[in-house]
């Protein structure tokens, strides 16, 4: 065999050298650290899968309704409208609806605003309150205030009001005061069909003399 001529060896540099053995052992450095620290990918893998089975089988096990009865609504509206087409809006600070009957809300400071066509717009407020979105009613309690377009104002601790049949009924105890004076008695119901405000039970008034005349 013969010999290549000198000219066309090829010789490589120092630097070259240097360079391609710098290639190496980077090349060396990092299969060490792959080949260290891929089984601790592996077990971290493993670990996040099994947390995430663990949450999702724990979500299985809770029941679905659990904490719905803490789902809290704040300032919210109800707006309807009575047999007589009269609209009312009903108002709170707060409510929570209960989990197992869906159509009832507990409210919290809760405040009606009904027009009726015989006593003007009635305004209620009440300290809390239970409110049928199904039958329209309202069951209060708690410092219940109660103003009629006409001038009159009641007090009670309690009161249930038919938005339907723009009724209210206080109970419990009642304190009333209008124009025409001011009186004490077990309950009152206003009546929108008569136009009437009626006190039952015990009752005392006290009249202005010739209340109403100017």
């Amino acid at each position: 065999m013969v010999a290549a001529p000198a000219a066309l060896r090829q010789v490589r540099s120092p630097d070259a050298t240097r360079a391609a053995v710098a290639r190496l052992q980077r090349r060396s450095l990092l299969v060490h650290f792959l080949r260290g620290a891929l089984p601790a990918v592996i077990v971290v893998a493993l670990l996040g899968m099994g947390i995430w089975a663990g949450v999702r089988t724990l979500q299985n096990l809770t029941p679905v309704n659990a904490g719905a009865g803490d789902v809290r609504m704040l300032n919210p509206e109800f707006h309807g409208r009575d047999k007589k087409g009269e609209p009312y809006v009903v108002t709170a600070a707060s409510a929570v609806r209960d989990p197992n009957h869906p159509e009832l809300v507990n409210m919290e400071r809760p405040h009606l605003v009904m027009d009726s066509q015989a006593r003007g717009q009635l305004r209620v407020t009440a300290l809390a309150g239970l409110y049928n979105e199904t039958s329209k009613v309202m069951n209060l309690r708690g410092g219940v205030v109660a103003d009629d377009g006409q001038g009159n104002h009641f007090e009670s601790p309690t009161a249930r009001i038919d938005t339907q049949t723009s009724q209210a009924e206080g109970h419990d105890g009642v304190v009333a005061a209008g124009p025409l004076g001011r009186a004490t008695g077990s309950s009152y119901a206003i009546d929108d069909k008569t136009g009437h405000v009626v006190l039952s039970g015990n009752v005392h008034t006290r009249m202005i003399p010739h209340a109403g005349k100017h």
